[in-house]
């Protein structure tokens, strides 16, 4: 597992949103917004990198969640139908590699006793996301993916 502390500046996304349950997320319906999404993100103008998708979740409660898949642009004048943009703030990260066949919550354990040890904790006013390449299938395969979690000094 690869760890290193990453200081992003704020930067601007356009993607799709997805709400819906933790079952659904099980059974699915993520990595197909994902293959979706992928279909479409040719219609996103102002791409900083297109081999690169921007994946994170939102707004968890009891139920469920919203879930995005994005990619970072300069710039969003036009917004294609169906798709959102926002952006995400300033933040220092905490990134990790996660590779395909090793248990995602396990890595997920990893990085927080990692920045933990290193005398952070979880910066609740940030978003934490994946990246994952762009030709990512999930319909076919697992993938590695990196995890960026938002953190500050303890």
């Amino acid at each position: 597992m690869y760890e290193r502390f990453v200081k992003k500046e704020k930067f601007r996304v356009v993607g799709t949103e997805w709400r819906g349950t933790f079952t659904a997320a099980a059974k699915g319906e993520i990595r197909q917004q994902i293959n979706e999404f992928r279909a479409r993100m040719h219609e996103v103008d102002h791409v900083v990198n297109p081999e690169t998708l921007i994946g994170y979740s939102q707004d968890h409660d009891e139920v469920g969640f919203t879930h995005y898949i994005c990619l970072e642009v300069t710039e969003a004048e036009q917004v294609p139908e169906g798709m959102v943009t926002f952006e995400i703030p300033n933040k220092l990260y905490a990134v990790c590699a996660h590779e395909k066949g090793q248990d995602v919550s396990r890595t997920y354990d990893n990085i927080v006793n990692w920045y933990e040890s290193e005398g952070y904790v979880k910066d609740e006013c940030g978003f934490w996301f994946e990246k994952y390449a762009s030709t990512y299938d999930p319909m076919l395969e697992p993938a590695d993916f990196w995890i960026y979690m938002p953190v500050k000094k303890r």
